[in-house]
């Protein structure tokens, strides 16, 4: 037959071998790329969680480390403002203790004070009520004598005793009536006038 018109016979297999062998290199680096990549994902995650578990080791310790140092800090101020607190307690006992023993020392030296006013006041009342009663009954004494040696009646008496004491200044017949009769103490001047009188009568009396 005519072999002009015939095609070259191809070796399929022969093709597919070669072709297989041509990408073969291809597919290996292109796993080796892949195994490349998936590696460098892992040395990244695994480096990420490395040092993501060392910062927050750092953090904690950093955290614990704050505060302990904040408790620190906070157990001080306690401490000083404790002990702050204690000393002006005890500053302030003592202030007071000393105010309240000043205190008393003044209050028993007024009181003593006043507690010797008081008896020297009450003495002198005493005294004086022991005077005027003393008087008032030597006055009465005389005034009674007298009235029964003259057999006079009582405002006779009185005029009498007024009488007599117009020399050392004016006394009212009332007056002498009310200090027999006790209704009325004389006191000042006209007391000093009874006490003038009294005397008078007594010198006379002790002459006779």
């Amino acid at each position: 037959g005519d072999t002009s018109n015939r095609r070259p016979i191809v070796n399929v297999n022969k093709m597919s071998s070669l072709a297989v062998s041509g990408i073969a290199p291809f597919l290996d680096f292109a796993g080796l790329l892949m195994f490349v990549g998936k590696f460098s994902i892992y040395l990244v995650i695994g480096a990420t969680f490395y040092f993501s578990r060392t910062t927050k080791q750092d953090i904690d310790a950093k955290h614990n480390s704050d505060l302990s140092t904040r408790d620190t800090m906070f157990n001080e101020i306690l401490a000083n403002r404790d002990a702050r607190l204690t000393t002006e307690v005890a500053d302030r006992d003592a202030r007071f203790v000393t105010e309240l023993t000043d205190y008393r020392a003044k209050f028993n030296a007024e009181l003593t004070s006043r507690d010797e006013k008081f008896t020297a006041e009450v003495q002198r009342i005493f005294t004086m009520l022991n005077t005027s009663t003393a008087m008032w009954n030597q006055f009465k004494i005389i005034f009674d004598r007298i009235m029964a040696e003259r057999r006079c009646s009582f405002d006779d008496m009185c005029n009498v005793v007024m009488v007599d004491l117009l020399n050392l200044g004016k006394i009212g017949k009332d007056s002498i009536k009310n200090y027999y009769r006790k209704i009325n103490d004389l006191r000042g001047s006209n007391l000093d006038k009874i006490g003038a009188w009294i005397d008078s009568k007594t010198v006379t009396r002790n002459s006779e």
